[in-house]
């Protein structure tokens, strides 16, 4: 069975005083693959920023944000809209028992990965 869903991802900074801002990159956007499929997505922020969307080397929709003037807030806002298909199979992949615990405890492996 086909699950549609939506998700708004909301993040305010706030600064004692204006700042300027560099580049930002976010991962907020799942991986292309068979079980899923993005209906809609949009990112937003709060001061004036080109935004736009690149694929890094691990195939990850990554959010480029580059900001033309200061701040001493700063939001963003990320929404998507897509359809979960299930995965066949999913109970021979049990989670494992670090998982079941927030914040997850990476591996130095998986840090290396998260890294890029």
């Amino acid at each position: 069975m086909a699950i549609i869903g939506e998700i708004t991802h909301t993040t305010t900074y706030r600064y004692a005083k204006p700042v300027t801002f560099g580049t930002h990159r976010a991962m907020f956007l799942p991986r292309r693959g068979a079980s899923t499929r993005l209906l809609r997505w949009s990112a937003s922020t709060s001061l004036p920023s080109k935004v736009h969307w690149i694929t890094d080397a691990r195939s990850n929709a990554v959010t480029v944000m580059d900001f033309s003037e200061p701040g001493s807030e700063l939001t963003f806002t990320f929404k998507v809209r897509g359809i979960y298909f299930g995965v066949k199979g999913l109970e021979t992949f049990p989670l494992e028992p670090r998982a079941e615990e927030v914040p997850v405890q990476y591996t130095p492996d998986e840090w290396t990965d998260l890294a890029g």
